[in-house]
């Protein structure tokens, strides 16, 4: 986004990415949002898995 004609662009999407921790560290969700801080993104992040893969046993996120 770009304010005006003077500011440069901002980003403005969050990208989020899950990832099988204990096999291959395959890919198995991700997710674009439009909020500054990851904050509140956790359980999103864990629905994006699809069902076919089951819910997972453990959860590992970073802080920030």
């Amino acid at each position: 986004m770009r304010k005006n004609q003077r500011e440069g662009y901002s980003q403005s999407y969050n990208v989020q990415v899950v990832v099988d921790a204990e096999g291959c560290q395959l890919m198995v969700g991700q997710r674009v949002s439009d909020s500054a801080t990851d904050a509140g993104q956790l359980e999103p992040d864990v629905q994006s898995i699809p069902q076919e893969l089951g819910q997972p046993t453990a959860v590992l996120a970073d802080c920030g």
